[in-house]
């Protein structure tokens, strides 16, 4: 138990003791993980429907540009 105090304390002391460092350090976790989820989601989005997006199948739909014009 005298290690688990040690680290609570690291933690408690530059974070949680201030109540100024702690809604930063709640506003930076809450942004990370909104970066990590959405990057995540959109992955997970892309893959599962490989084929079936505007972006994958675009080139079917448009004619080709022609130069001579």
């Amino acid at each position: 138990q005298q290690d688990m105090s040690g680290i609570l304390a690291r933690l408690y002391n530059p974070v949680f003791r201030r109540t100024s460092t702690y809604i930063f350090a709640v506003a930076c976790g809450a942004f990370a993980f909104e970066r990590i989820i959405d990057g995540a989601s959109e992955w997970f989005w892309n893959r599962h429907n490989r084929g079936k997006l505007w972006q994958h199948v675009k080139h079917r739909y448009r004619p080709a540009e022609d130069d001579d014009e």
